[in-house]
């Protein structure tokens, strides 16, 4: 009898020792980054390479670099980038950041820890 209660509580114990933290119980979760210089270096390596399918006329991989099908207007607008310039962090909420290279602004959203262009569009001055 004694046995069975010592198992009995050292699996309640190791049960609960496992998941004391239930935020770091699943390993596989998306990660909360705080927007750092090293993620928006990330977003830009992606934003480049998405830049290279466009101008290679990369049909095959666009699907690893865009949310959606772009417009022939956001095209012309994301085509028109100077990526010789540094951008600009417009916007961060939550999962989604908005770059703004010059008058354009490229949003751009995490999902599975992989950055992808949602939109791009115009920025209007006032």
């Amino acid at each position: 009898m004694r046995q069975i209660g010592l198992s009995a509580l050292a699996l309640l114990f190791l049960s609960g020792f496992f998941f004391l933290d239930s935020n770091n119980a699943d390993p596989y979760r998306e990660k909360e980054e705080p927007m750092n210089q090293q993620v928006v270096e990330e977003i830009i390596r992606h934003h480049r390479a998405a830049a290279f399918v466009i101008n290679e006329n990369e049909i095959t991989q666009f699907n690893q670099h865009f949310s959606r099908e772009l417009s022939e207007e956001e095209l012309l607008l994301f085509r028109s980038i100077d990526h010789s310039m540094e951008p600009v962090i417009a916007t961060q909420p939550h999962h989604t950041v908005s770059l703004q290279w010059s008058t354009i602004d490229v949003h751009y959203e995490n999902r599975s820890n992989r950055w992808y262009i949602t939109s791009v569009s115009e920025v209007q001055l006032d």
